[in-house]
């Protein structure tokens, strides 16, 4: 697996787990989504550019 991806994951998860501890309420579950769909689409980008 990339380098750059595992490393973009695992800030991806320590971002959530801030937002996690943090933050309450509507913020907390925008902030998990928003960093949910950066990681996905960070990871269907590798996913692209190892295909092609």
């Amino acid at each position: 697996m990339n380098q750059k991806l595992i490393v973009a994951i695992l800030l991806f998860a320590a971002l959530a787990g801030a937002a996690f501890f943090r933050l309450d309420g509507r913020p907390r579950i925008a902030a998990l989504l928003v960093l949910g769909l950066f990681a996905v689409k960070t990871l269907l980008a590798v996913l692209k550019e190892s295909a092609g």
